[in-house]
């Protein structure tokens, strides 16, 4: 069976718009696009898991405007529907949160501010049924492309700064989110207000001969306690991401090394009406690995192939492990100056701790879509 995480409510408000975005340095200092476009995709999620499935459609729609040099817009939202079949058959369909961003770019080209919103367009009070698809859709290892919908009003900003440092390209950033309250049930009479997060962040990019570089950064992620009615109920426990990337391309033949590992620490939970931590620690360690081979067969095609790996330990409860393999193709085609196409398919099996045993799985993930340059 499917593990349904029932507590606590962070898992079903997971992350919509991230503090500041992932820093990677790059050679010149702070990249930015020069061209506005518009992206439609669809994106079909499958897990099976012994006699149960669990799917997901999402169509991600984004539009990103660059004001001038210095600024950038971007918003994002799209409707998503979520499936799941087992003993019975349970449904979470809707519109997600828009999303609206930016990014200004200060003169000296090594300074970037960052600014979000999220905007509380999508469905958040859930019945029992829907909240029982929602639990399933907050399992990382599935790594759904929707797996919230809706939930408040949160504001981000961030600062970006890169710098050369001895040969190479040095990063440091700094985030804050604040989250705003929503009622995640159907008829509830109290608001759950997840707690606020800041989020450091520093970056490395050591460039290499013939266009080779590495790339290594790390985030850390302070989360203050979530609220209902004015009372406290719960805090996560605090994140270190850690992500090493290599990159070898070639006239011939590109290939895209990533690491990514998460650990993180005990959250708090109440006990007479305080926060106190765990007994022990509820979160496992989750590493990540991706190589990722670009094959460019023209000036306007280029075909992909993809192997992943997650490994997911359990807790200290022995539970919430996973072991998963990936493996797929895509193709990248452009058909205009201003169309082009992206396509990609992904096989993935393994298996996950239920909490009672170890069941296999299997996994489908497709992806179509089209990016317009305006």
């Amino acid at each position: 069976m499917i593990e349904q995480r029932k507590a606590p409510l962070r898992l079903l408000t997971a992350l919509i718009l991230a503090a500041c975005p992932a820093l990677f340095a790059q050679p010149a200092m702070l990249q930015r696009a020069r061209e506005g476009t518009a992206s439609a995709s669809a994106v079909l999620n499958l897990w099976q898991v012994e006699d149960e499935q669990v799917r997901q459609i999402a169509i991600p729609l984004t539009f990103l405007y660059p004001v001038n040099e210095q600024l950038q817009l971007t918003i994002g939202a799209g409707p998503a529907f979520s499936t799941f079949e087992g003993s019975g058959e349970a449904a979470l369909n809707g519109f997600s949160d828009t999303r609206f961003g930016g990014s200004y770019l200060f003169k000296n080209e090594r300074l970037l501010a960052t600014f979000g919103i999220n905007l509380p367009s999508g469905k958040h009070a859930l019945n029992g049924e829907e909240l029982s698809v929602a639990n399933i859709l907050a399992l990382h290892a599935f790594d759904f492309t929707v797996p919230i919908l809706g939930q408040g009003l949160d504001v981000s900003a961030g600062l970006v700064s890169a710098f050369p440092l001895g040969g190479m390209v040095a990063g440091l950033g700094a985030g804050f989110l604040m989250r705003g309250a929503f009622e995640p049930f159907e008829n509830g009479s109290v608001k759950y207000n997840p707690g606020e997060e800041i989020t450091l962040s520093a970056a490395v990019d050591l460039p290499l001969q013939r266009r080779k570089k590495l790339m290594f950064d790390a985030n850390y992620t302070i989360y203050t306690a979530d609220k209902a009615g004015g009372s406290k109920l719960f805090q996560a426990g605090n994140r270190i991401t850690l992500q090493a990337m290599a990159w070898f391309p070639g006239e011939s033949a590109g290939v895209l090394l990533m690491a990514r590992d998460r650990i993180r620490a005990a959250n708090k939970i109440v006990s007479n009406d305080d926060l106190i931590p765990e007994r022990q620690n509820s979160n496992g360690n989750e590493l990540e690995l991706l190589a990722m081979v670009s094959l460019p067969r023209s000036a306007y095609t280029t075909l992909r192939g993809v192997i992943e790996g997650k490994i997911y330990s359990n807790n200290a409860y022995d539970i919430g492990g996973a072991t998963i393999g990936g493996i797929g193709a895509g193709l990248s085609k452009i058909f205009t100056p201003h169309l082009s196409l992206e396509l990609d398919g992904r096989f993935y099996f393994g298996s996950m701790e239920t909490g009672i045993d170890k069941v296999g799985l299997t996994g489908l993930r497709a992806t179509g879509g089209l990016k317009y340059r305006l």
